[in-house]
């Protein structure tokens, strides 16, 4: 059963659920004390019935049945699930011996009616045709009036054997059966009966529904004495998530605006226009929160975003003659039109080139991402710190709190696509400097400015039949129809591989060989200064 009383119904705090309550309960102890008050009647009709009638023989005729039910009926405690069945089967024991005595009464009443020892006669009697009063046939007579007498005697002896049956049959009958209304029996039944559908039970489980209602009420009332302490800790909860909202909002209105000034230093050496054209803006957005439920973070959707703070990625552009930009961390719209410049966001105002580079800078930049996941884990193990790493106090740590280790191989599919120039190097640049950090960096890449600074330079090739025969071949599938090769290329196979990058299939002599020899070189020279900043 649900317990109603814990959702109360209107302004009135449960008190109409309370009083259902009680009304049941009053109803079902009363049922109760019906039901006890009739053991107690059963149990003293039966020590008379015992006191009066033939004992001996009723005892050992009846250990099974009369006796029987009427001592299961009698002794079954009310909050016991047998006690339904004994009141059924003595009430069906007492019926049962109804039967039997009305059999015996019927059996009395056909012998006493003599019917056939009446019709027996006027038939002898027409069997004489007449002649009994002349006595013409004096046979006939004689034998007719000897079927006489034998008739009077059986007729007397029919009036004996109704008589016995009525005395010791009936008689008996009735001094074994207690002297017990099956009608008061029948009435508690129905009542039982309609009880359990009222509360939606089993008969034989309505003892149960009374002694869980009991257990409710008394949980009530223990709920009412605890429940001004249970308010006061739910409303310090609610303060303490309110404070603690506010808290991390906070942070990450910081967490955002250090975001912004890293990622926007990255944008002259990737090639974003001169330094303050352009900056990267990430923009706490907080959604309004419902103060009394205190609802800061849950999981249903509104207009497509969860309840709380989210994070929004913008492009802050300089317009033709605007002013330096405002301090970072200002997001003040009409402040930012007044100085000239002009806010998107990323997915709306970047291209693609400078999408990737923005993804690239905010992966070597912010807290949790690849590339200070590296330099996190450098740090610990004592390699060094670099300037994007977040110093976290042991306090904030805790003693056991240990960082997870940097991701073993970090994948970037052509993260240099839509870029070229000064802004390829670059990323080149940074790509180095992640790699320098732990893990292995692996960049997929038709860039030769990002292939040329690369530590070691894999090829991959689809034409199988027509590389197979050159190339220190590392590994080669053919799980499809169209193959690949996967080679390693150093020395004058990587300048041959990084001129064809360059220029393809035109024949531009050894101008193409000596602009791939200026790449390696100067890939080099950017791999050494990444190692010297670290050392």
């Amino acid at each position: 059963r649900v317990s109603f009383f814990r959702m109360p119904n209107g302004d009135d705090g449960g008190e109409k659920d309370r009083q259902m309550l009680a009304g049941w309960i009053d109803e079902l102890e009363h049922f109760e004390e019906r039901i006890v008050c009739q053991q107690r009647r059963v149990d003293e009709r039966w020590k008379q019935t015992k006191e009066g009638g033939v004992v001996g023989l009723h005892e050992d005729r009846q250990e099974g049945t009369m006796e029987g039910a009427v001592k299961r009926f009698v002794e079954a405690p009310f909050a016991s699930s047998g006690l339904y069945e004994s009141l059924s089967n003595l009430r069906s024991t007492l019926r049962s011996w109804d039967a039997q005595i009305a059999s015996a009464r019927e059996a009395a009443t056909i012998l006493r009616s003599q019917s056939a020892v009446e019709d027996c006669r006027n038939r002898l009697h027409g069997s004489l045709g007449g002649k009994y009063e002349d006595r013409s046939d004096a046979r006939l007579v004689a034998r007719t009036e000897r079927a006489h007498e034998l008739l009077n005697v059986a007729e007397n002896a029919l009036s004996r054997c109704a008589a016995d049956i009525e005395e010791e049959v009936v008689g008996y009958l009735e001094d074994c059966r207690p002297n017990i209304c099956t009608d008061a029996l029948d009435e508690i039944v129905l009542d039982w009966n309609t009880l359990a559908r009222k509360h939606g039970a089993d008969p034989v489980s309505l003892p149960e529904v009374l002694e869980k209602m009991r257990a409710e009420r008394a949980a009530e009332a223990e709920n009412g004495q605890a429940l001004p302490e249970a308010k006061a800790e739910e409303e310090k909860a609610a303060e303490d998530v309110r404070s603690a909202r506010v808290r991390l909002s906070q942070a990450r209105r910081e967490a955002c605006a250090s975001l912004s000034r890293e990622v926007s230093s990255c944008f002259p050496a990737l090639g974003m226009m001169p330094h303050g054209a352009v900056r990267f803006v990430a923009r706490l957005e907080e959604d309004a929160v419902d103060s009394e439920s205190c609802a800061v973070a849950t999981d249903r959707p509104r207009e497509g975003r969860p309840v709380g703070d989210s994070v929004g990625f913008y492009l802050r552009r300089r317009s033709a003659g605007g002013t330096e930009d405002v301090t970072i961390g200002t997001f003040d719209d009409e402040l930012v039109s007044q100085n000239g410049f002009r806010e998107d966001r990323v997915e709306v105002a970047a291209s693609a080139g400078e999408k990737a580079r923005i993804l690239l800078a905010i992966e070597t930049c912010v807290p949790g991402a690849i590339g200070s996941a590296f330099s996190s884990h450098r740090g610990k193990e004592g390699g060094g710190r670099t300037g994007n790493d977040v110093e976290v106090s042991n306090e904030e740590e805790g003693e056991d709190a240990t960082d997870p280790p940097p991701p073993a191989v970090v994948l970037y599919d052509e993260i240099d696509a839509h870029v070229g120039g000064r802004a390829a190097v670059a990323m080149g640049h940074l790509l180095v400097s992640q790699s320098r950090q732990g893990g292995q960096v692996i960049a997929v890449t038709h860039g030769a400015s990002v292939a040329a600074i690369a530590d070691q330079h894999v090829v991959l090739d689809s034409s199988i039949d027509n590389a197979i025969e050159g190339g220190n071949v590392e590994f080669v599938s053919r799980g499809s129809d169209d193959g690949v090769k996967v080679r390693k290329v150093e020395g004058t196979e990587r300048v041959a591989e990084l001129a064809r990058m360059v220029v393809g299939d035109l024949d531009v002599g050894e101008s193409a060989n000596s602009f791939a020899e200026a790449l390696l070189t100067e890939g080099m020279q950017k791999r050494r200064e990444v190692d010297n900043l670290l050392l």
